[in-house]
């Protein structure tokens, strides 16, 4: 039994890495889509085009055997949705002195607020 699996543990190693290449390709194409339901109206229309290309790619490259072109798609989704990432963050970051933005997170609350004291 154990020459059996020493002379497989190369395969074996192989077949591990497609596997878990194929579970990160699946989590990211998840996350992707999430993305995509939850901040879709926030982004512009060529990062969401350029996304749902990308996670159509990775779902037929997943389930090809070719490690290497598994994780270059991947890896090309995951960078595609950062963008989604830096669209939802430009549109929430209002410029200074726009209605929204508060320059002093924690300004004076003014003569009419008292503060209370914690008893015990």
């Amino acid at each position: 039994m154990r020459k059996d699996a020493e002379a497989h543990a190369e395969e074996d190693r192989k077949r591990r890495d497609l596997i878990e290449a194929r579970n990160n390709a699946d989590n990211t194409v998840y996350a992707a889509e999430k993305a995509l339901r939850e901040f879709g109206e926030k982004v512009p229309a060529e990062v969401k085009s350029e996304v749902e290309a990308k996670v159509a790619d990775v779902k037929s490259t997943a389930q090809s055997e070719d490690l290497d072109k598994i994780k270059t798609a991947t890896q090309a989704l995951s960078e595609s949705v950062q963008k989604i990432g830096g669209a939802v963050y430009q549109g929430q970051a209002a410029p200074e002195g726009e209605p929204g933005s508060n320059p002093n997170p924690n300004p004076d609350p003014g003569p009419d607020v008292v503060e209370g004291e914690v008893k015990e």
